[in-house]
């Protein structure tokens, strides 16, 4: 919701067969993007979907000027990370004890764009 009414925030979505079946949404800022969010609808997880969002919102940066998209992930989600360290991104932070309910570490993942 609060995505929605920013000028700097871009959403993209993935369909199939009409339906809304993930989507990624950026925060802009100078040369730099935050991914504020990416999803997969569970019965549409493990067939590429995220991989093919990231793709696309790093060529949609790319176009706009974007140097860099910065993210955060839970230490314990561990699909997430596979696949953000399967499309370049490294490590470069842990804010610790960041994440409540449990407590838990922020792992932050930058990639260069250009």
């Amino acid at each position: 919701s609060e995505y929605l009414s920013n000028q700097n925030t871009g959403i993209f979505v993935s369909k199939s067969d009409g339906k809304i079946t993930g989507f990624i949404a950026l925060l802009y800022s100078f040369d730099t993007a935050d991914i504020l969010d990416i999803a997969v609808m569970p019965e549409h997880t493990r067939k590429g979907i995220g991989k093919n969002l990231l793709f696309y919102a790093f060529e949609h940066c790319v176009k706009k000027g974007v140097a860099e998209l910065i993210l955060e992930v839970r230490a314990s989600n561990t699909a997430a990370i596979a696949l953000y360290e399967s499309t370049g991104f490294e490590r470069i932070h842990v804010r610790k004890n960041y994440y409540s309910a449990p407590l838990e570490d922020a792992l932050i993942y930058r990639r260069k764009l250009i």
